[in-house]
Order: structure tokens, then sequence, then C-alpha cells
């Protein structure tokens, strides 16, 4: 069990050295637990014994376990990645192979909102590029329906807001 549990660290490590933004615990357990390699309560232990030697960090954003690498976890990776199989290895480059975007838009690609008092919700909306926030948007809505609806719909349209805002506040003369 002690070589499987070196095996995820190190194969934790991998997947956040693949990758220019953060993984979520979510990201973690569907790459784990969703293969069948290991249960819930593993993958804890191995995210908690990477934190606690200081190989990776975990920032809570929105209420979610973002991690990364830090240059210590780099260090070992490359000291030890020669023990992660290849069929391993495979393994994560085709779950980023398949999975790249939606990962990437999970943690860059953000919309929540508070009730700001008995009438009033504040949508909050947000888009980051690797740590950087690039838009920023926050609504006030006179419902919960139509805050639900704001951040549902902010994810899939960012993107064309995002154009529209830089068309007509910069380009547009």
């Amino acid at each position: 069990m002690t070589n499987d549990l070196l095996t995820y660290r190190l194969v934790i490590l991998y997947m956040l050295k693949k990758v220019d933004f953060p993984l979520t615990t979510a990201h973690f357990t569907e790459f784990f637990i969703d293969r069948k390699y290991t249960d819930f309560l593993t993958l804890q232990q191995c995210l908690s014994e990477l934190l606690d030697n200081k190989f990776i960090t975990k920032e809570i954003i929105h209420n979610s376990s973002q991690y990364s690498i830090t240059s210590d976890g780099e260090e070992a990776l490359e000291m030890f990645q020669s023990r992660v199989s290849d069929g391993f290895i495979d393994d994560v480059l085709d779950f980023f192979m398949e999975n790249e975007i939606k990962l990437r838009n999970e943690v860059e690609v953000y919309a929540d909102y508070i009730p700001a008092s008995e009438n009033e919700f504040i949508v909050d909306c947000e888009v980051k590029e690797k740590n950087s926030t690039v838009l920023s948007l926050k609504l006030n809505v006179p419902t919960k329906e139509m805050a639900v609806s704001a951040c549902d719909n902010w994810k899939d349209l960012s993107s064309d807001i995002y154009t529209y805002l830089i068309n007509t506040l910069i380009l547009d003369k």
C-alpha cells in the first residue's frame, strides 16, 4: 500500500506539472476515483501529505480547493517520476486531452451570487487566465431565479461577453 501511496502522490504532482492552471479536488476525484485507482480517503491522504511536505499549495477560491505544484514538488517529481508507470502517464495525458477545456473553465470561469437584501442579489462573475483576472463583473438583480440564470449562462457566454466588451469599450470609437 505504501508503494501505491507514493505512486498516487507522484501522479498528483505529475498532473499539476502538466497544466498551467490549478486543479481542484473534484478534478483529482474524477481522475483517481472514476477510474477506480483508489478511494476518496486515500486520495485525501495523499493531498494532505503533499501539502504537509510543501510539494503543493492549496487555495480556497469560491468554496473550491485549488491545488498548484511548488518548486519543491517539481524537484521531487523530477527525482522520482521514473517510479510512475507508463500506463499511469498515458491515462493522465488521455484525461487531459479529453477534459482540458472543461477543467480549465471550471477554475478560470466562475460565477456565484449572494443575497444583498430581500429583493436584491449580487451576481459575481469572473474570468481568470493563469491566475490573473481578465474580467470581473458584478450585477445586481431583483430575484434569485435571475441570479441563478446569470450564473448558469456566464459559463457559456463569458467569452462572447468579454469579446463584446473589448470591441465596444476599446476598439469601437
